[in-house]
């Protein structure tokens, strides 16, 4: 009896060692956990480390008259300012970074392809600041309705075109006008801005144009 269990062993070992290295190696996708990993520091002004601060990524899209966020990334950062988000697929974001105990923030649009991104530079937070501008157009009745996609900050212009807009953060992001159904964008760098107020200089509307029903598209 142990002679025919040893001799049926003895013939199946080579089928199993065959059927083993017959087996498909799993080839490592851009879609892998470590390829989807967005990495940053942030900072303040005065370059000390901004700990324990709250990091949102957002994939922003804009819906009728109303910008929606679809999908959230959310952090803190390290005592040493340092943060990481993780399962980001590759896309266009918008990224907010507020130190909620000094009052400081910063929101800046990122693009992530491929593979993991390393935020170049730290991120410096600074105070809100209002923005002031006035927007121009010609022939068309429809209200404007101003905002920051993403952010939740919205306001309408006067009877003159003339806006502002309180307590909005420093950064490098887009300024949307909705009007009937287009939308204009209006790209803002206030990264170097140390003023309270912010003066815009006169939009008018027209300038890019795209469909209110679209995904929100940064330009480029």
């Amino acid at each position: 009896m142990n002679i025919r269990i040893k001799s049926f062993v003895t013939l199946c070992l080579p089928l199993l060692m065959l059927l083993n290295s017959c087996k498909t190696v799993k080839k490592p996708v851009l879609n892998d956990v470590d390829r989807k990993v967005v990495i940053g520091r942030a900072v303040h002004s005065d370059s000390t480390e901004a700990a324990d601060a709250l990091v949102s990524l957002f994939d922003v899209r804009i819906i009728n008259d109303n910008d929606s966020i679809f999908k959230t990334y959310s952090t803190n950062t390290t005592r040493n300012g340092y943060f990481i988000l993780q399962g980001v697929p590759d896309g266009q974001y918008l990224l907010y970074i507020y130190d909620i105990s000094r009052g400081k923030c910063n929101l800046s649009r990122v693009k992530k392809m491929q593979t993991s991104l390393q935020i170049g530079g730290a991120v410096v937070l600074k105070p809100l600041v209002t923005l002031r501008g006035r927007v121009i157009r010609a022939g068309n009745a429809d209200p404007i309705k101003i905002i920051i996609p993403g952010f939740g900050a919205t306001t309408k212009p006067d009877m003159y075109g003339w806006y502002v807009l309180s307590d909005v953060p420093a950064g490098n992001y887009e300024l949307a006008f909705v009007s009937g159904k287009s939308i204009d964008y209006l790209h803002l760098d206030i990264t170097d801005n140390m003023a309270d107020t912010v003066y815009i200089k006169d939009f008018h509307l027209g300038y890019q144009t795209g469909t209110v029903s679209s995904n929100y598209r940064f330009n480029q």
